[in-house]
């Protein structure tokens, strides 16, 4: 008796798969990203990370742009972790009042959301 080898699926070549975004709402500003190049002529890039009250930090060097985002998304998602301590913060520190019926928070600042409040006013109204 004699085995027969049947390939139903040929194996097909596959590419590595690389980190999808998942944590950027945005998509990523060139300041954001900052390139220099090796005393050996290669090009690396730093992620520019940048939190209100606190300077601009530089994270890497990375091999690539895209490994720089990658990190970034990371990094998000690492801090979006303790997001939620800060509601408990939020709390100490919020005032309570006839027009705050409310407590959401964070509101996101979206630029679609706030086109009016860049808007300013005419004259005469």
């Amino acid at each position: 008796m004699t085995t027969a080898l049947a390939l139903l699926h040929p194996a097909q070549p596959t590419r590595p798969q690389t980190g999808r975004i998942t944590q950027i709402e945005m998509p990523p500003q060139e300041v954001w990203l900052v390139s220099a190049t090796t005393p050996g002529g290669r090009r690396i890039w730093y992620c520019r990370f940048a939190v209100t009250g606190l300077f601009p930090r530089l994270y890497g060097p990375f091999a690539s742009k895209r490994k720089a985002v990658r990190f970034l998304d990371a990094a998000i998602s690492t801090l979006s972790e303790s997001l939620t301590e800060l509601d408990a913060v939020r709390e100490e520190h919020t005032c309570e009042g006839e027009f705050q019926k409310l407590h959401w928070g964070p509101l996101i600042e979206h630029p679609l959301l706030n086109a009016d409040l860049r808007q300013t006013p005419k004259k005469g109204r």
